[in-house]
């Protein structure tokens, strides 16, 4: 059988307000049953809701920033 977490859990591990867990419930946006007036979440629906909003910023570029050091001269020093 499938453990379920109440909004408060959910919202504690993933450090939001019990009000922001309720409100993507209510959009659609995360999955949720609702017993005896309260809402229950499968960790299978929270992890699902968390992958689908995973992002990937990619590796760091390096040397092509304004904060990086100038590029040596190819004439070589003292040109």
């Amino acid at each position: 059988m499938t453990s379920y977490l109440s909004t408060q859990e959910v919202a504690d591990r993933l450090g939001v307000s019990v009000f922001t867990i309720r409100r993507y419930i209510r959009t659609g946006k995360l999955r949720a049953v609702k017993l005896d007036g309260l809402y229950r979440l499968s960790h299978d629906d929270v992890k699902e809701f968390l992958q689908t909003r995973e992002i990937y910023l990619g590796p760091v570029p390096t040397g092509s920033g304004p904060h990086s050091p100038p590029a040596p001269d190819p004439a070589g020093p003292g040109s």
